[in-house]
């Protein structure tokens, strides 16, 4: 009779074990994954290199492949073996952590889902066929994104990859060709009008181009002078275009680090003045139009025509003097605090509320204040 009660003892602590979500931690060479069913996440923990895997030797976590959808690593880990993650059709997106240094063979293959992936700067080994891949077919809306100047970026342009970065700004970018023959990549979106220097400095022989948003060339230059073996070219930016840069070193047998700079020789940048709607500083489409730059009337916008990098410009609204500097690379507005009338942060419907019962002379202000 006791040895019943144990079984059924048993089979109860089954029956309830299987009505929970399925966790677990097992390991795999020198990485320990877990797979938790309730999120559909993969982990993968440990430190160095994973085991290396091929299409008739997948990993042990591939079980997971059909339902998995998230997909977490441990920032110790250094390479993405071959065959990795292939079939993984329910991941969409996916960011590898600082320290990865290599991808593997197909490491996304048949990931028919992954429309994002990014890679970061410390990779610089990709094998062929490595992103969301059917046999040789690179998946439909797959786009890499990557740090600027990365080998993944160099990689998807060999490879006519769909990618993406962030921008860089007017001033040093540091450049570091880790791979012999790399090419590194910059996108650049124009906030002015102007004409702009694009140029490297550095000990090394530089070569620079710039392209337009669809890669055709605008200009490129080898050597400043015969003793000078950087690159420099005027280009002229137009507002809210998206421009390429590329630049590498002459020598493909050689690695290095310079940097590649944008300078502006001229520009145009065309200011509006907002109200501020709340504490965070989003601008209305309260547009000030009795505001005073550098001492000067202000129909609620102004221009910025300049060859420095940096200008400062004194606003004065309802006697309060506010100073705005300014780059090739600031934002079109500036928002100013105005009709703050029960002085709580904001400007809305409440202070149009009590200037209006009060007669306010500042009350025309919210002529276009279309949201109340």
């Amino acid at each position: 009779m006791k040895s019943n009660r144990i079984i059924r003892y048993i089979l109860a602590i089954l029956f309830i074990a299987s009505s929970l979500s399925f966790s677990f931690l097992a390991y795999a060479d020198d990485i320990s994954y877990s797979y938790n069913s309730d999120t559909n996440t993969l982990t993968l923990t440990g430190s160095g290199d994973m085991e290396e895997y091929s299409e008739n030797y997948l990993p042990p976590w591939h079980r997971y492949a059909a339902t998995c959808e998230n997909i977490v690593m441990d920032e110790d880990i250094t390479s993405i073996s071959s065959y990795a993650f292939a079939d993984f059709e329910s991941v969409s997106a996916l960011t590898l952590p600082d320290g990865i240094a290599s991808v593997g063979l197909g490491a996304f293959a048949r990931c028919t889902s992954l429309d994002y992936l990014f890679i970061p700067k410390s990779v610089t080994s990709i094998a062929d066929s490595s992103f969301a891949y059917d046999d040789s077919v690179l998946k439909s809306g797959f786009v890499l994104h990557s740090d600027p100047g990365s080998y993944a970026l160099h990689f998807a342009k060999q490879n006519n990859i769909p990618f993406d970065m962030d921008n860089i700004l007017c001033g040093a970018t540091p450049v570091s060709i880790d791979v012999r023959g790399m090419r590194a990549y910059y996108k650049y979106i124009a906030k002015a009008d102007g004409t702009f220097r694009v140029y490297s400095s550095g000990n090394h022989d530089t070569y620079g181009a710039v392209y337009d948003s669809s890669f055709n060339l605008i200009k490129s230059n080898d050597d400043i002078s015969d003793s000078n073996t950087n690159f420099s070219v005027n280009v002229d930016f137009v507002k809210g275009n998206t421009y390429y840069i590329r630049t590498n070193l002459i020598s493909s047998g050689l690695t290095g680090t310079y940097n590649l700079r944008i300078a502006p020789v001229s520009y145009q940048l065309y200011i509006s003045i907002y109200a501020m709607l709340n504490k965070a500083g989003d601008a209305t489409n309260l547009l000030i139009t009795d505001a005073l730059v550098d001492g000067s009337p202000c129909n609620g916008t102004f221009t910025i025509d300049s060859t420095e990098t940096t200008v400062t410009k004194t606003v004065t609204y309802n006697g309060v003097v506010k100073n705005f500097t300014f780059t090739p690379d600031s934002d079109d507005y500036i928002t100013i605090m105005t009709v703050d009338a029960d002085n709580d942060g904001y400007v809305n419907a409440k202070d149009y509320a009590i200037l209006r019962n009060n007669s306010s002379p500042y009350l025309p202000l919210y002529g276009n204040f279309i949201s109340y």
